[in-house]
């Protein structure tokens, strides 16, 4: 083997061993040392491959040990035990750091004992050694998170010490950016803390999209400091300071949004947690030298090297490596493994935050370096000290943190290479001489430049004021043409503004742009129901005062004019023969001539009139036609049961019945094959719309008052309530197969109705008294759109056949066509 492809692994003997494993062909270490003999005095590659190899025997869904690696290769017993025990670490920092917003059931945990006088509601997060949970003190009726050990009754000695270690920690400090603990407990399943919950991001999630300007920057680290000062004085380090670990507590918005990834100002309230790596200044009883603790990314050089005698400017380290990321987007330090990661914190200095963002100031730069110093010496003394100098920062004072100047880097290179200095020494000196001869014709050559320069540089200033000015005006015309629905006008506006003044507004009214798409104008009468006709090419809707019209979904055109058929339409679908079908109550006109009924009028878009009409006796409470207009449903008023007959027949199919209260609500699946009902105060069933066939009884843990919204999906096995009222928070509760799988907050004081897409992906909802329409992953729960812009409140929702579209009517009688992209 040559000595070049020694040093390249990477792009030889790993991608060779990674495409044999590829293909099937498990080719062992073993077999590299075979085919080059030199490997065996290259221990660097070796670790490369063995490390490699352990990676795909895990991606295989293998789970291989030291020891194994050990007894095949006796003579790197040192490094591979120590590779392992840094993979063990770095894997549960991962765990802690995995996605908090993921909602559903993880096999992998056993189901914890609840602690006596809590709720536990739901799962936040796990690491290695602990498990949280959201849970509600049922006392104090208060949210609280409950942090039990993850292996519960099972739990080794030390990982109890370390659980009572951020106990006792924890319970001394009390601190407005310190999360506080509540009681210190202990179940079946082994101790437990409560804690203060915040309901917010972490700093992680808040720095994903990209990095924070350096004044909020340096905000957030003044803020940080002084706290992590606050436990320093009370004895305590944290040692694990990361931005993961840094929550940041949110304020409530009229809009629902969530403030907390909102960059920092000066009413930010970040919150420190997870002290589980947490001891007592002097005190090391949960900590032998030689073992690693922390986070490679964040962790303090001295950390790095398993060194037990960590003291307080470990965690300022930690400190100016948070502030590292917040100003460029990237940690200091970041190898391609950990243990890599661990080498450069321990050897290599890092980028000047500047090369990576020009527009940080050299004072922060030299701020964040100084807390990176190897040296703990020749960081800040204390976090305090940290944090004076981010202040001075701050008031526009001069820091007392010194930037390493450049004699003291040229006497450091003369240390080391002292033969090129002194030839060096001997060029500058002819260099110099010629300099000053040269410097002195120079500057009397620039003096008569700079005026002209002074006047082009006034000028450039003049016209970047003008454009500026300009795509002001351009933004603002953009925004007043998207209140009177003028989108093709407001796209104009956008696409004239100049790119380097496309500012966070543009980008919110062009997302809004791109994906809405006005079929209606405003009119006067707000729209009551929508429905898609089998391909998706026309959407008719109804509104109060018998008005109908369809359209053409592609060309916006209507394809049949407004008709006074109906009055006060409740549903409406389009059949297989391409009729709309319309359910309606209060009456209908008929010669000119209103009579009190309630019914189905079918319509027929080719010969634009009716030709069918069924009439109901009863007045419907709550009346659906299918999907694809076969079927109707009624609900009526204080009445147990629901009655399901034929559209054009009008005779009754079968009657499903509540079994203790009256009957509120029943919806069809969008394939028309599954019936949901439901009765007070919490009877929930699926039925089998064919037949009327009970498919299943959900088992519901609380009454439907205030409930109003109902779905279910194409194979009957997932359902979606909205439950709440103005008293409390309105929730969507996901049941599958029967069994409550998650609750998602719905950010509505009153969740008006929702809809489930035929592919089952998508849950929207809306409020009749908001604009505002939002869309949601049912795998997840998560929120991922939120259609707004326009100034009335949304009446009715409606997916499109293929799930990529949602036409949306509002209370003004305009409809828009929104685009699901997430």
């Amino acid at each position: 083997m040559s000595a070049d492809a020694l040093h390249t692994p990477t792009t030889s003997l790993l991608a060779d061993q990674r495409s044999h494993w590829d293909r099937g062909e498990r080719l062992p270490v073993e077999h590299y040392l075979k085919r080059e003999p030199d490997l065996h005095e290259n221990t660097e590659v070796l670790l490369d491959l063995i490390y490699a190899e352990v990676v795909l025997r895990r991606e295989a869904g293998e789970d291989p040990n030291a020891d194994e690696y050990v007894a095949r290769f006796p003579q790197l017993e040192e490094p591979i035990r120590t590779q392992f025990e840094v993979d063990e670490a770095i894997d549960d920092a991962a765990t802690q750091l995995a996605d908090t917003d993921r909602i559903g059931p993880d096999y992998s945990i056993t189901p914890p004992k609840t602690p006596a006088g809590y709720a536990l509601m739901e799962r936040l997060g796990h690491g290695g050694m602990g498990v949280v949970y959201k849970a509600r003190q049922l006392g104090l009726d208060r949210l609280v998170a409950i942090k039990m050990i993850r292996s519960g009754e099972l739990a080794d000695p030390m990982e109890r010490a370390r659980f009572d270690a951020e106990a006792r920690a924890v319970a001394k400090l009390s601190h407005p950016n310190i999360t506080q603990i509540y009681e210190v407990g202990e179940t079946e399943s082994g101790p437990y803390l409560a804690l203060e919950y915040v309901a917010g991001k972490s700093l992680a999630d808040a720095l994903r999209d990209s990095p924070y300007p350096p004044r909020q920057a340096a905000i957030l680290i003044s803020i940080l400091a002084r706290a992590v000062d606050y436990a320093h004085q009370a004895g305590i380090i944290h040692r694990d300071l990361k931005p993961a670990n840094i929550l940041l507590a949110r304020d409530e918005r009229s809009d629902g949004s969530d403030s907390s990834l909102d960059p920092p100002s000066s009413s930010l309230r970040p919150k420190i947690t997870d002290f589980g790596l947490a001891k007592r200044i002097g005190s090391d009883k949960l900590t032998r030298t030689g073992d690693f603790l922390g986070t490679p990314n964040f962790t303090a050089p001295e950390q790095a090297a398993g060194k037990s005698d960590v003291g307080p400017v470990a965690d300022v380290y930690s400190l100016g490596a948070i502030l590292y990321q917040t100003l460029t987007g990237r940690p200091p330090f970041s190898g391609a493994t950990p243990l890599e990661t661990l080498d450069l914190v321990r050897f290599s200095d890092p980028v000047p935050p500047s090369r990576l963002r020009p527009n940080v100031p050299r004072d922060l730069e030299t701020i964040a370096l100084k807390c990176l110093s190897k040296d703990p010496g020749k960081r800040y003394p204390s976090a305090a000290a940290l944090a004076d100098d981010v202040d001075r920062f701050l008031q526009e004072k001069a820091i007392q943190a010194r930037p390493v100047g450049s004699i003291e880097k040229a006497i450091k290179w003369c240390r080391r290479r002292p033969a090129m200095a002194g030839m060096t020494a001997t060029i500058v000196l002819l260099i110099v001489a010629s300099f000053i001869t040269v410097t002195t014709l120079w500057q009397q050559a620039a003096k008569a430049r700079d005026d002209e320069a002074l006047a082009r540089a006034d000028e450039r200033v003049q016209r970047e004021r003008a454009q500026e000015r300009s795509a002001e005006v351009l933004i603002v015309n953009a925004r007043q043409s998207l209140v009177t629905s003028d989108i093709e006008s407001a796209k104009r506006s956008l696409a004239e503004c100049p790119v380097p003044y496309q500012n966070s507004d543009w980008a919110a009214l062009n997302r809004i742009c791109q994906a809405a798409r006005v079929l209606v104008a405003p009119g006067v009468l707000p729209v009551n129901t929508l429905g898609f006709n089998r391909d998706g090419t026309q959407l008719s809707a109804g509104a109060t005062a018998g008005r109908m019209l369809i359209w053409d979904v592609e060309s916006g055109n209507e394809a049949v004019n407004e008709l006074s058929l109906v009055r006060n339409p409740l549903s409406l679908a389009f059949d297989h023969e391409g009729r709309v079908v319309v359910a309606i109550n209060s009456g209908s006109i008929n010669n000119g001539k209103t009579r009190d009924s309630s019914g189905v009028i079918i319509f027929d878009p080719k010969v634009k009139k009716e030709v069918g009409r069924v009439d109901r006796p009863e007045v419907a409470a709550r009346c659906e036609v299918s999907p694809n207009g076969t079927k109707v449903v009624y609900v009526t008023q204080r009445s147990r049961k629901a009655e399901v007959f034929d559209a054009v027949s009008g005779k009754t199919l079968f009657q499903v019945e509540g079994k203790v209260g009256n009957m509120t609500r029943a919806a069809f699946s969008p394939n028309s094959r599954y019936l949901v009902t439901a009765a007070l105060p919490k009877d929930l069933t699926v039925w089998d719309a064919e037949n009327g066939f009970l498919v299943r009884q959900i088992d519901t843990s609380e009454s439907f008052f205030g409930y109003n919204a109902i779905a279910v999906s194409n194979d009957g096995q997932q359902v979606a309530i909205g439950a709440g009222s103005g008293s409390r928070p309105t929730e969507i509760i996901l049941f599958h197969r029967g069994q409550e799988v998650r609750r998602i907050p719905s950010h509505y004081s009153i969740l008006t109705g929702i809809a489930m897409s035929a592919d089952g992906h998508w849950l929207a909802g809306f409020s009749g008294s908001e604009s505002v329409v939002r869309v949601w992953e049912v795998a997840t729960g998560r929120e991922e759109i939120v259609f707004s812009g326009f100034p009335t409140s949304a009446r009715c929702i409606c997916f499109s056949p293929n799930s990529r579209q949602l036409a949306v009517g509002y209370g003004d009688g305009r409809i828009v066509i929104w685009t699901i992209q997430p």
